[in-house]
């Protein structure tokens, strides 16, 4: 796939003379990946993006894991550096008031929930914010306490990539049905500021925008 995706953007940036040849060429690796997209029906943008991400991800691994046969601890692909956020997921156990559980995660993109709409309007850093924010927990398994207690759950960003890629989650399930969130999303063009664990901040320009226009049974999308 990836060197299918180099030859579009090649062609992109040329003479554009063979371009729909390689649209068709990148869509067929995209087939082999996920038989979903098949054929011209509706689908889904966040879905395709993770298809290509997961899988371009996958050729570099092997072309690392080649070159680093008996390195213990491989370094990171350059994949990995530009496009991977590193997290940190803690479970805190109401009645131990410290974190029994802590692991290690990552994400290529990070799905963001919208928070309630207030007068002041929703900022990207505002769901940023929710995304990281303490989350109740009503019932979990604690090894500790040896049964079900209350909790609450935090996910804690301890590195970011070079190009952060943000999925804002408009649809929800709500009164036996999906909906979708129209709230506006204030979008800072080329200062925003993501902070980690470690008190690092990483600062982001705006690159580009994929927008969905419809509802969640068709629609149409645009950049």
């Amino acid at each position: 796939m990836l060197s299918s995706l180099l030859k579009l953007k090649k062609e992109i940036d040329g003479t554009r003379k063979d371009l729909v040849q390689c649209l068709r060429d990148f869509k067929t690796e995209v087939e082999k990946v996920n038989p979903d997209f098949r054929g011209w029906k509706m689908q889904d943008a966040f879905i395709f993006l993770g298809t290509v991400i997961d899988q371009i991800q996958k050729e570099t691994n092997h072309c690392c894991d080649k070159e680093n046969e008996e390195d213990p601890k491989p370094p990171r692909s350059w994949f990995q550096n530009c496009f991977e956020t590193q997290l940190e997921v803690e479970i805190c156990c109401n009645e131990e008031k410290k974190p029994t559980t802590c692991k290690n995660d990552s994400s290529w993109i990070l799905s963001l929930p919208i928070p309630e709409n207030s007068h002041q309007g929703i900022t990207l850093e505002d769901c940023l914010a929710t995304y990281t924010a303490l989350e109740k927990i009503d019932s979990y398994p604690c090894k500790k306490c040896d049964r079900n207690v209350e909790g609450s759950r935090q996910v804690i960003i301890s590195s970011c990539p070079e190009m952060l890629i943000l999925h804002l989650k408009r649809f929800k399930f709500q009164y036996g049905s999906i909906i979708e969130n129209h709230d506006k999303i204030i979008l800072p063009i080329d200062d925003l500021k993501v902070f980690t664990s470690g008190n690092d901040v990483f600062t982001y320009k705006l690159y580009g925008i994929a927008c969905h226009y419809g509802s969640f049974h068709g629609g149409h999308y645009f950049a």
